[in-house]
C-alpha cells in the first residue's frame, strides 16, 4: 500500500506541478556512444546480460522545472532498444530472446521519462560530481503493453551541462506479455523476472 501511495503521490506532483510558476526550456541531449542499455536476467543454471548495441542519435528534449527547483517534468525524454540488436554473447540465447520478445512484431523496448524528483530537500543545480538519488516517473513499453513505473536513479555532473545517470528496474516478463524462454525442451527456464539497466552519460545544450 505505501508503495501505491508513494506511486500516486510523485505521478501527481510530476504531471501537476506545472501549475505553478516554472521554467520551461528545450536541450539538444547527447548521448555517449559509451553509455549502456542493457538487459539482466537469469535462468535455473546460469545468468545472462544482453547489451544494446544501438547508437543514440541527438534528441530535443523539454526540461520544465518547478518554483522550488526540486522536480522536473520532461518531454521526449525518451530511449529506446531495438530487440534484434541485442547482444546476449550466445547466439541461441540472442534468437530466443528475440522470439519472447516478438521482435519482428515490436521491434523497440521503448523508456520514457516522465519527470524526476528530488525527495531530500535539495534542489536539482546543487546536483555536483557527488552522486545523488533522485525518484523517476517513466512509462516502460515492452510488446504492445505500456507501463508506468517508479524508479530510484543515480545522478552526478561530470562537467557543465554533462551528466551520468544510473538506474536499474526489475519488471516481469509476463506483465508485458513476454513469456520467459525456455531452451533444451523446457530444461533451461529463463526466470520471469529481468532487469532492465541504464547507465547513461548525456551532455545537454540550450536550444
Amino acid at each position: 500500500m505505501k508503495t501505491i501511495v508513494f506511486f500516486c503521490g510523485l505521478s501527481f506532483l510530476i504531471s501537476g506541478f506545472v501549475s505553478e510558476r516554472s521554467v520551461r526550456s528545450v536541450y539538444t541531449t547527447y548521448i555517449d556512444d559509451n553509455s549502456r542499455l542493457y538487459i539482466e536476467g537469469s535462468s535455473n543454471v546460469n545468468t545472462f546480460e544482453c547489451n544494446s548495441k544501438d547508437k543514440c542519435a541527438p534528441i530535443s528534449v523539454g526540461i520544465s522545472i518547478n518554483e522550488s527547483a526540486d522536480t522536473v517534468r520532461l518531454s521526449n525524454a525518451l530511449l529506446q532498444l531495438h530487440t534484434m540488436n541485442l547482444d546476449c554473447s550466445n547466439s541461441k540465447m540472442n534468437s530466443d530472446l528475440q522470439d519472447a520478445l516478438k521482435a519482428e512484431q515490436y521491434p523497440v523496448i521503448k523508456i520514457d521519462l516522465l519527470g524526476v524528483m528530488l525527495n531530500d530537500g535539495s534542489r536539482f543545480d546543487d546536483i555536483e560530481n557527488e552522486w545523488k538519488t533522485v525518484k523517476a516517473l517513466a512509462t516502460f513499453t515492452i510488446t504492445n503493453v505500456t507501463k508506468r513505473v517508479v524508479m530510484d536513479v543515480r545522478v552526478r555532473r561530470l562537467d557543465f551541462g554533462k551528466y551520468r545517470f544510473m538506474a536499474q528496474k526489475q519488471v516481469r516478463m509476463t506483465d508485458y506479455n513476454v513469456q520467459p524462454p525456455e531452451v533444451l525442451f523446457g530444461m533451461v527456464k529463463v526466470n520471469n523476472v529481468i532487469s532492465i539497466n541504464m547507465d547513461v552519460t548525456a551532455r545537454l545544450v540550450k536550444e
